[in-house]
């Protein structure tokens, strides 16, 4: 009866420090909560008999390490273990298995471990541990930690009684540790708010700070950021590029490097394309994380020996897309360190990187908008002057049909008189020199008729070389490299052979010392948005014809008006400025664009990008044309230019033709009215007071269809061309001209009437 009432007795004191330690528990300030545990073991320890007594918590969230919490009796502090791996129980398989279920776990002797608790057995062993017990702490069904009693100076094995008294106290634990992390989530809750807002603060600081910019001063402000950005991501080196379509050049590149990282480590991140299993993978959209070089598959071998060579042990790279395209990188790197950058860490970097491709799209935004007005501004310009030149030049070949015509005249009739026709033979060849420059002046402003046809080339530049070798010096080597590839291209091949060989002389008069030039072709696939940079137009595929040479080079701003007309940088009297001027003309004339590239002292490269055009199926030969010109019959000529319409009214007679005159457009409208049914053939100017040549025309052919025009002009701006399906029988003329050309002119009017 006495040993019973002892037993009681003992229970209830025990259950009464069971209930005192609940009330302490109960009794915590938020603040003292691990204190108490610490404590509270001390309580447990004694109730339970044991040398040791402690607490290991499971992590409540990724990335936290468990907590721990122990007490050991004085006698054995010396003996206290160590046990690694996260958890104190961590390297023990079969007792943890049982701890995860709920299952508690009492060991009087070590040597009631099962043979699968090898592991257990030895290191329990090791570290002096004769007996003990260890209960599951739980929320519900899941194990958040483990309450542990061990002996180490004697053995000892616990009554049922004693277990029950225990689980009391591993309830009062449990209770207090879900308070405990039930605290430390709200506060961790606080803190991910407290960061969240803090990111979003830096987040909005970093785009004021860039659009705040000027977007030439965008450059600089993106690069002032990066130190930030690398600080959030806990990086040694970060590395913006940009992929920019309207750019043909190599990436744009905007990096920082931690003071201290050596030199050797410096060469950036990977290139785009170096590395084929990063590329699929950024291609794809999605983000290249390298925590460790040790983790990357076999197939990254490329990848593994870059960053080792380098010293990185870690790397970041997110992919950026715009309007589904491709458009740039945010790669970061730690050299010190092995780091893993979590999801939230990638949505801040994500984030962030998209503000710096953002402040760099409106970069590259304002670049082409600037770009575009200048290019809009020097085709107005060009325009105007072309526009200019068109008038000048059909008003100078006004004049010189007269000379030309007059001279040719005079001199048929003094072939006795040396002395004069010398003097008249002089004012000819005058006279078709300023012909020739006129040409010039027309192509430039694209009024010049052209015999656009199919050119190979190969053939072209193999052309282009035998006509230019003699003008080039023996210190000047032209090297010609062939495509081998037939590729073709539509346009006048005298004009463009004139536009090649003055691009190839402009080359050896930027080499006094001598040097090289190179003349090739290469394919060029040119996209929508790329076309309309280059004012091309329409997309596709195009020729690239290239002038290269080591010579002087140029100047910004000289290679920005190397097109203007009579702008040179040659000596008075060794150039007219027209040559690149009408190479320009000559190849918008043709659909194209003519460009440079030249710095100073690195030499200069003009291209000229030309649509490529196979040739169609050749047609028929026509019939061959009489040799004679039969004139008969009334001519109506129409020209406002007296003194020219008296050089056609008399080579026009001297052919045999009836001339009748008119001086403007109304007065042969008129006149040709009145006389309709007898005329046989309508010479007419095009630009004319009161009514242009096709109106009159027009006029006339309303009752005579089948009425024979000629059309004579100093230019031509591809009027008659858009007329012509409506004329039954119609010809162009260019001035100035002589009697062949006016006869050559007539053959083909009366040949288009031929069957």
């Amino acid at each position: 009866m006495g040993s019973g009432m002892q037993d009681l007795e003992r229970q209830l004191a025990e259950e009464r420090r069971v209930a005192e330690l609940a009330r302490e528990f109960l009794a915590l300030e938020q603040t003292d909560i691990e204190a108490g545990i610490e404590r509270g073991l001390g309580e447990a320890g004694h109730i339970a008999g044991v040398d040791r007594c402690y607490l290991v918590a499971v992590p409540g969230s990724q990335g936290r390490d468990a907590d721990r919490y122990e007490w050991v009796d004085a006698g054995v502090a010396s003996r206290r273990p160590h046990y690694e791996g996260d958890t104190t129980l961590g390297q023990f398989q079969w007792v943890s298995d049982r701890l995860r279920r709920g299952e508690a776990v009492k060991l009087a002797r070590l040597d009631d471990l099962p043979p699968e608790a090898a592991a257990e057995h030895e290191v329990l062993g090791r570290h002096g541990v004769r007996s003990c017990l260890f209960f599951p702490l739980r929320s519900g069904a899941a194990t958040m930690g483990v309450l542990g009693f061990e002996c180490h100076r004697q053995e000892r094995d616990w009554t049922q009684r004693q277990i029950a008294i225990l689980e009391l106290v591993v309830e009062v634990f449990a209770s207090v540790l879900r308070r405990k992390r039930d605290e430390d989530a709200r506060v961790e809750s606080q803190r991910a708010l407290q960061r969240q807002l803090a990111l979003a603060k830096q987040l909005a600081d970093l785009s004021r700070h860039l659009v705040g910019f000027r977007p030439e001063q965008l450059a600089a402000g993106i690069r002032e950021k990066l130190p930030e950005l690398a600080g959030l991501a806990r990086a040694d080196h970060i590395a913006l590029t940009s992929f920019e379509p309207r750019s043909l050049k190599a990436e744009e590149v905007y990096e920082w490097w931690q003071e201290g990282v050596p030199a050797e480590s410096r060469r950036g991140a990977p290139r785009h394309g170096d590395f084929p299993y990063a590329t699929e993978i950024l291609g794809q959209g999605r983000v290249y994380h390298v925590p460790s070089v040790a983790g990357l598959p076999a197939e990254a071998i490329a990848e593994r020996v870059d960053l080792e060579v380098r010293g990185v042990r870690s790397q970041l790279t997110i992919p950026f897309f715009s309007t589904r395209r491709f458009s740039g990188l945010l790669t970061v790197e730690c050299l010190s360190r092995e780091h893993t950058w979590f999801e939230e860490d990638i949505t801040l970097l994500r984030l962030a990187g998209e503000i710096l491709a953002g402040a760099l799209f409106r970069m590259h935004a304002a670049e082409e908008l600037l770009e575009s007005q200048t290019l809009l501004l020097q085709s107005q310009k060009m325009e105007a002057v072309g526009t200019l030149a068109g008038g000048i030049a059909h008003d100078f070949n006004n004049q010189l049909a007269v000379m030309l015509g007059n001279a040719r005249f005079v001199l048929e009739g003094l072939k006795d008189q040396p002395d004069i026709a010398s003097a008249l033979g002089d004012i000819e060849r005058a006279a078709e020199h300023c012909a020739r420059l006129t040409e010039g002046l027309l192509a430039f402003s694209r009024r010049q008729p052209v015999e656009d046809r199919p050119l190979e080339v190969a053939r072209l530049l193999h052309e282009v070389q035998g006509l230019v070798s003699p003008l080039l010096p023996a210190s000047i080597h032209l090297k010609l490299l062939v495509s081998e590839t037939v590729d073709w291209i539509r346009a006048d091949a005298i004009q463009l052979q004139q536009v090649l060989i003055n691009l190839i002389v402009n080359a050896r008069d930027a080499m006094p010392e001598g040097g090289n030039i190179t003349l090739c072709s290469r394919r060029r696939q040119v996209g929508h948005q790329e076309a309309a940079g280059l004012a091309l137009p329409e997309a596709g595929l195009f020729i690239d014809l290239m002038v290269a040479d080591d010579g002087l080079g140029m100047s910004p701003e000289v290679a920005r008006r190397v097109f203007e007309p009579f702008f040179t940088t040659k000596e008075v009297g060794a150039g007219t400025g027209l040559g690149l001027a009408t190479a320009y003309g000559i190849v918008q004339q043709s659909r194209g664009r003519i460009s440079v590239e030249s710095e100073l002292g690195c030499g200069a490269t003009f291209h000229v990008l030309l649509p490529s055009a196979p040739p169609e199926r050749a047609a028929a030969p026509r019939a061959s044309v009489v040799d004679e010109l039969e004139a008969r019959g009334r001519v109506l000529l129409v020209e406002d230019e007296p003194a020219v319409r008296r050089v056609v009214q008399r080579m026009l007679s001297d052919m045999g033709f009836f001339v009748i005159e008119a001086q403007d457009g109304a007065t042969g409208l008129r006149i040709g009215r009145e006389r309709l049914a007898t005329l046989d053939l309508l010479i007419t100017d095009l630009t004319m007071p009161h009514a242009s040549g096709i109106e009159l025309a027009r006029g006339l052919l309303i009752e005579r269809p089948d009425l024979p025009v000629l059309f004579l002009s100093g230019h031509s701006d591809g009027r008659v061309e858009r007329v012509s399906g409506e004329l039954e029988r119609a010809g162009f003329l260019q001035k100035p001209f002589d009697v062949s050309d006016l006869t050559a002119a007539l053959r083909m009017l009366i040949q288009s009437d031929s069957p």
